[in-house]
């Protein structure tokens, strides 16, 4: 199997996943908080998000040397939007949109570098990671609107499932172009 297939089967297998959770995640959320209280319940969700941040700076950090300065920039800028956007969201497990939907542009970026014909130019394939998971994060609205019980529609998730798109992409690029330059 092609490379560039394995990154198509991660996204669509990542997308099941995400689909996949969503009928029961209102439930889980509502047992969650009446095991731990409403602030413990936030105080893990703030933990979650912080843990993704780490994470993507651990990421960061690996990659730093090879990085050229615009590169640094868009990395510096993705990390400053996600804690800025993560941190004026007033219902916590909001903040799981940032993290669900930036790796699936992330994935849906590389999967579109390296899993097209030809291969698509960087900004070709981050417009198209963008459409993408802006489409898929649409989706799981409409989903959960028409289907799941206790889900509903939702244009600010929609919102925050865009601006996720966004900075996920924002980061794939630059973390692209420095493995390609330590290769």
């Amino acid at each position: 199997m092609s490379q560039g297939r394995r990154w198509w089967l991660l996204v669509v297998a990542y997308v099941g996943l995400l689909f996949a959770m969503q009928p029961r995640l209102g439930f889980v959320v509502d047992d969650l908080k009446g095991r731990w209280g409403v602030p413990a319940f936030e105080r893990v969700m703030l933990a979650v998000a912080v843990l993704a941040g780490l994470l993507f700076v651990a990421l960061t950090l690996r990659i730093w040397r090879a990085a050229a300065s615009t590169d640094r920039m868009l990395l510096v800028a993705a990390m400053a939007l996600y804690a800025v956007g993560a941190s004026l969201l007033e219902v916590p497990q909001e903040r799981l949109h940032y993290i669900e939907y930036g790796a699936l542009a992330g994935l849906a970026y590389f999967a579109c570098r390296r899993g097209t014909a030809g291969g698509m130019t960087v900004w070709q394939a981050a417009l198209a990671a963008i459409a993408l998971t802006v489409g898929l994060g649409y989706l799981d609205e409409e989903l959960q609107g028409a289907l799941w019980e206790r889900r509903y529609f939702d244009w600010r998730d929609v919102l925050l499932n865009g601006q996720a798109a966004v900075l996920g992409t924002i980061a794939a690029v630059p973390i692209e172009r420095a493995a390609n330059r330590s290769s």
